[in-house]
């Protein structure tokens, strides 16, 4: 999982393996930004989707548009988003390429 901020400067983590690593990156990637950007979470190399892994997007999801910024979810595999269909989760994420 990569945490972009939709400017010039891209700040990144690497592919996340386990959930508790995972969650704590993309939090710490956005304490660091501007709370009213747009951050593009690539999702291209994250291989597993669970529970864990959703609960992650949407703590970050939240606390981040509370702060007036959005999550855009980039590069979710079709299995990926069939998840968050399922969940219902596809109305409360943007899309890249929705």
């Amino acid at each position: 999982m990569t945490c972009i901020p939709q400017s010039n400067s891209a700040r990144g983590i690497g592919p996340c393996e386990r959930a508790p690593y995972s969650s704590r990156a993309l939090y710490e990637c956005l304490k660091d930004l501007d709370p009213q950007r747009v951050v593009t979470v690539d999702m291209s190399n994250v291989t597993f989707l669970d529970s864990s892994g959703l609960s992650t997007l949407i703590v970050a999801q939240r606390a981040h548009q509370a702060a007036g910024g959005d999550l855009l979810l980039y590069g979710v595999k079709p299995a990926q988003k069939k998840v968050f269909q399922v969940t219902n989760l596809d109305h409360v994420f943007k899309f890249d390429g929705d």
